[in-house]
């Protein structure tokens, strides 16, 4: 599925127009219009594991090597 987004404002008369959009002439859409919201509403769910690292243990070191060696024949 490809997507498109734009924000708009919807004016006093209701009508919002689309223009200049990614798609061919004659190409089925699916228009669905959903209400923004500022990200100071959601900050809590998209950023929850921001600086949540307290150390890092050999970051260069492969994981989970135990799990693959030996290698299968």
């Amino acid at each position: 599925m490809r997507a498109f987004r734009v924000k708009k404002v919807v004016p006093p008369n209701g009508r919002v127009e689309l223009a200049a959009l990614p798609f061919q002439a004659g190409e089925v859409i699916e228009i669905i219009v959903l209400a923004w919201e500022p990200d100071e509403k959601n900050k809590t769910v998209q950023h929850s594991l921001k600086d949540s690292v307290l150390d890092y243990i050999d970051p260069t070191e492969p994981v989970a090597l135990e799990d693959c060696w030996p290698w299968p024949l």
